[in-house]
């Protein structure tokens, strides 16, 4: 086991604007969002100070997780709707939990991006040992599309119209797998938006962030996948 001290946090509130209870939904016969909770517990594993906490507004979601021996902090109405910033139910944990628990960093883990790999969590620490400038870590997903802006109806595009996808080699998008950051970091929100992030891109295992209910058909299918199975467990 490691020495540092870690809080993880799995935000699952009840609503959702496009796909109902989708914390809730059943993916291989287990609700979204005990994946969150299984690859936490194997966080547990790794790090010998590890606190796992899922903030929720949901009485199904605490039922759930509680029955997992999991920590629960209910959520208040002012910080579960959807323009709740993620920071704010951060920082809202750490006022609720022991001030005597100083954790070294905290780990968030989005249940609507179930498929993860747990050597991400030793090479993530690696990686921020190794350079000291960064102060947090994201998971990113190459995302190989020709974007733009509309801007009063004109298309600008932000490649030239000649460019193929394939040849678009530094674009990405959170995956929301994987968030590390510096526990102090929170003591300050206009410092946390200054502090350096790194970003940690993989290729060998394609994720799934679920926002709309195709995304559960794309899930299903990348999780029936015999070499998918083996890679996440």
């Amino acid at each position: 086991m490691l020495k540092k001290s870690i809080l993880v946090i799995i935000p699952a509130r009840a609503g959702s604007q496009r796909v109902k209870n989708k914390n809730l939904r059943l993916v291989n016969k287990r609700p979204l969002v005990i994946w969150s909770i299984d690859y936490a517990k194997k966080i547990e594993k790794i790090f010998q100070n590890t606190k796992i906490i899922v903030s929720t507004d949901s009485l199904k979601i605490k039922k759930i997780s509680e029955s997992s021996e999991t920590n629960v902090i209910q959520r208040p109405k002012n910080i579960s709707g959807n323009k709740a910033s993620m920071h704010s139910v951060i920082s809202h944990i750490l006022g609720k939990i022991d001030k005597k628990n100083k954790f070294d960093f905290i780990i968030l883990l989005q249940p609507t991006s179930p498929i993860r790999k747990i050597s991400w969590i030793k090479k993530s620490f690696k990686i921020l040992n190794e350079n000291k400038k960064y102060e947090n870590l994201i998971h990113l997903n190459r995302l190989n599309k020709y974007i733009g802006k509309l801007q009063k109806n004109l298309w600008k595009p932000e490649f030239s119209s000649n460019t193929r996808s394939q040849d678009i080699i530094n674009q990405f998008e959170p995956s929301g797998c994987l968030f590390i950051y510096k526990r102090k970091n929170f003591e300050n929100l206009k410092k946390f938006n200054k502090r350096l992030t790194y970003g940690f891109h993989s290729s060998e295992l394609k994720t799934v962030n679920i926002d709309y209910e195709e995304d559960f058909v794309l899930l299903n299918y990348y999780l029936s996948q015999k070499s998918l199975k083996s890679i996440i467990n």
